[in-house]
């Protein structure tokens, strides 16, 4: 057994700072390549920086304290400051996936909500698709609110540093730790994963829709069949010819112009959206060791401890997934490039000038 626990110090000596260079560098990365002008077309580009500062977030608050405990640098339970950072692992624990279900629900509702069901400014700006909304604000302060007290009352026996071995609260303490651990780690996926699903059927188009655009595509033609335009005889044919001829041309360009934006916006949305369920996916999948662990076997300290890693990796290495983007690897292409050539300018400048001091001394 002792060899056991020495085991996770070993392992988190070698583990921890991995993820802390990986995820900080490919996080901080992403962020960057999001802000640059070239991303501000992207579809949901905002809900990418949010993961990011999240996932930074996360990884410091939780594995560098780790990290100074198994290293024996700090003892736990002893400074002030370890117990207001086990406080601030569990309220961001708590406070990042829903705050993320609130985004996607906010997305959910926008693509859901046909556009003329707004009545005026006022209520397109305070709607739920905005994501500077008061209704955003509002409900993740309550959010934030309820999970500060929920975190204070039910954390209390391990701030006052009780023992619950000899309380009958330990029964319900390994209860409350199980729950909290389904409704942090599995169910806000499950409700991200249902919600972007049925965005992505909402983009694809259901087949009723598809079938109602075939009819009013078949319907306008045999409109225009129908109403075709008279030429007045009294002017000349050819000049109401090439007059007609011209003005179905800017109109059948300008449609071609709205279609390909539309299907370009339309084929980024999708873009986004694919990516996002892949995302929620694998949270899933790296999130049901630890809730399967928390709920059969807590008190095994070593699988407990090998879980959390795996529960880490998604905050560490999920910028890698933003590299499956074309436009993404693109900017992240044209942001290094341009620094390479701004060196190469620099260096170039300062050839030239120094060949030109050395001609004139010569």
């Amino acid at each position: 057994m002792e060899t056991q626990y020495r085991i996770i110090p070993v392992l988190a000596a070698y583990i921890i700072p991995i993820y802390l260079a990986v995820g900080t560098v490919g996080n901080v990365t992403a962020i960057i390549v999001f802000y640059r002008p070239g991303m501000s077309a992207i579809t949901n580009g905002g809900f990418f920086v949010l993961v990011a500062i999240m996932d930074l977030g996360i990884l410091y608050a939780c594995l560098l304290t780790d990290y100074l405990i198994y290293m024996q640098y700090i003892h736990p339970f002893t400074l002030q400051g370890i117990l207001i950072s086990d406080w601030i692992k569990s309220s961001m624990g708590m406070l990042d996936p829903w705050l993320l279900v609130t985004i996607t629900a906010e997305r959910a509702f926008a693509v859901f909500r046909p556009l003329n069901t707004w009545t005026n400014k006022k209520d397109i700006k305070n709607c739920y698709g905005c994501p500077c909304s008061w209704r955003f604000d509002t409900f993740s302060g309550a959010i934030f609110i309820v999970l500060f007290t929920v975190c204070f009352l039910f954390n209390l026996p391990i701030l006052f540093q009780i023992n619950l071995r000899k309380g009958v609260y330990v029964s319900f303490f390994n209860v409350w730790l199980s729950l909290q651990s389904l409704f942090i780690l599995v169910v806000p996926y499950m409700i991200m994963l249902s919600l972007d699903t049925g965005i992505l059927y909402k983009l694809h188009g259901s087949p009723f829709d598809k079938l109602n655009a075939a009819k009013t595509k078949e319907s306008r033609k045999w409109w225009k069949s129908v109403h075709n335009v008279k030429v007045d005889d009294s002017t000349d044919p050819g000049a109401q010819k090439d007059g007609e001829i011209g003005r179905q041309s800017g109109k059948t360009s300008a449609n071609c112009c709205v279609s390909v934006g539309r299907k370009s916006t339309r084929s980024r949305a999708l873009q986004s959206i694919r990516l996002i369920l892949i995302m929620d996916a694998l949270s899933i999948a790296l999130n049901l060791p630890m809730t399967l662990v928390s709920f059969f076997w807590i008190s095994d300290f070593v699988a407990f401890s090998i879980c959390r890693f795996v529960l880490f990796a998604r905050h560490a290495f999920g910028f890698l997934f933003y590299l499956t983007s074309g436009q993404f690897r693109q900017e992240l292409a044209l942001m290094f490039c341009q620094r390479v050539n701004l060196g190469r300018k620099a260096n170039a400048v300062c050839n030239s000038r120094l060949e030109t001091i050395t001609s004139s001394i010569m």
